[in-house]
């Protein structure tokens, strides 16, 4: 039998590299807003194309074992906020998924890191629950410290220590009006609250809402957040 010569990890290098976002992470279910587009209008990409695409602010890292996402602090908005997003939506197939954090059960589970903070304002929301209408949940990094907010108001701090490239987990879970946050541990929440809402148009959002503009955070140009996304599951029942 012939034995391979060549140098290690380029035998099959082409076959094996991950080229598209969709190769990393299954992407069936989600779809992606990006910091391009018209103002007040983003481009976004669903599905099926999301499957294949990607472009500067949604990528494949260079081990291939992640993806970027990249939120220029000029990057353009959607209609309702002030900040860009390199940022996953959950959907049900080619539906926007929708759902009660009163009824069933609802959870996302997800592993990234944060790679990058604007100078002014040093901040990113990793992952959240949304409903149609404002955020209702969100992790955020902000410094050097990863925080819980809720409605709007920090309500936790989960890491005060953090540094940039390191890696988390992170798992969100709802269920009959209570909303539990796991980080790092997820044999127990660190931190859960009532949700006092009975809204039937929740939804999962993760990946890179730079939270810096050069309005509010007086960000210079060439300033942007950026975040690494490893996996990303969610369940419902």
């Amino acid at each position: 039998m012939t034995q391979c010569v060549c140098p290690p990890c380029h035998c099959h290098e082409s076959a094996e590299k991950k080229e598209v976002p969709g190769e990393v992470l299954d992407l069936t279910n989600w779809y992606v807003t990006l910091p391009t587009g018209e103002e007040g209008h983003p481009d976004t990409v669903k599905n099926p194309e999301i499957l294949k695409y990607t472009d500067a602010n949604f990528k494949v890292n260079e081990t291939g074992d992640g993806v970027v996402f990249t939120g220029p602090c000029d990057g353009v908005t959607t209609v309702n906020s002030h900040y860009p997003r390199s940022e996953l939506r959950e959907t049900k197939g080619k539906d926007l998924a929708a759902w009660s954090i009163s009824k069933g059960s609802h959870e996302m589970t997800f592993t990234g890191c944060v790679t990058n903070l604007p100078v002014y304002k040093p901040e990113v929301v990793i992952g959240q629950i949304h409903d149609a209408e404002d955020d209702v949940l969100m992790i955020k990094c902000s410094g050097s410290s990863i925080v819980v907010m809720f409605m709007g108001k920090t309500v936790k701090v989960a890491d005060e220590a953090y540094k940039l490239g390191n890696k988390y987990t992170i798992k969100i879970f709802a269920e009959k009006g209570t909303i539990a946050v796991y980080y790092n541990d997820m044999t127990k929440p660190m931190y859960t609250t009532k949700a006092k809402s009975s809204k039937t148009d929740n939804y999962f959002k993760v990946g890179c809402y730079t939270q810096s503009n050069p309005t509010k955070g007086k960000a210079k140009p060439g300033e942007y957040g950026q975040t690494v996304v490893f996996a990303a599951l969610v369940k419902h029942t």
